[in-house]
């Protein structure tokens, strides 16, 4: 009898425990979901890029994707307006920021990896390798000027970043 009581209170402690915990993890979760999702107001201001100068408005926070869109979207329009020929480079260099990712390498510098994790990942970094060097190759067209100087620069380097990773593949 007393090992039933014993081992149904230490259920209850467990079970209780548990679902406190869980309270506060889906309480953490939703104050983390509402930080990230959360708009301030809208906000204006001239911003200077390059040679350009433009006003940029936005309804997100900055380091937000969509604060990145709003300023793309606005120096586009800038950039389209001030000169048109530099327009479509600059697309591209968004267009490759904005969809573009260099490979992480998890388990192809890792001992302990499964063999199946290893050839796994040997294909996506291969994959990612080839994408990053296409891209390069139209990149390579683009002249450098100052209104995409910023952009331009944030592209190279993730494009260098993927290719560095072909030495993993050796």
């Amino acid at each position: 009898m007393k090992k039933m009581i014993l081992g149904t209170l230490v259920l209850s402690v467990f079970v209780f425990g548990g679902c406190t915990s869980n309270d506060k993890k889906n309480d953490q979760t939703k104050k983390e979901t509402e930080a990230s999702t959360k708009k301030t107001t809208n906000s204006s201001e001239e911003v200077t890029s390059g040679k350009l100068t433009f006003d940029f408005e936005t309804n997100y926070e900055k380091g937000t994707i969509g604060y990145d869109w709003d300023y793309y979207a606005a120096k586009s329009q800038a950039i389209i307006k001030a000169n048109p020929k530099e327009y479509s480079d600059f697309q591209f260099i968004i267009t490759n920021l904005q969809n573009f990712t260099p490979a992480t390498i998890n388990y192809l510098n890792n001992a302990d990896a499964t063999e199946d994790e290893i050839d796994t990942e040997y294909a996506e970094v291969e994959a990612n390798v080839a994408q990053a060097k296409t891209i390069q190759e139209e990149f390579k067209k683009i002249k450098k000027t100052d209104n995409n100087a910023e952009e331009y620069k944030k592209l190279n380097s993730l494009l260098e970043k993927a290719i560095a990773n072909e030495g993993f593949l050796k």
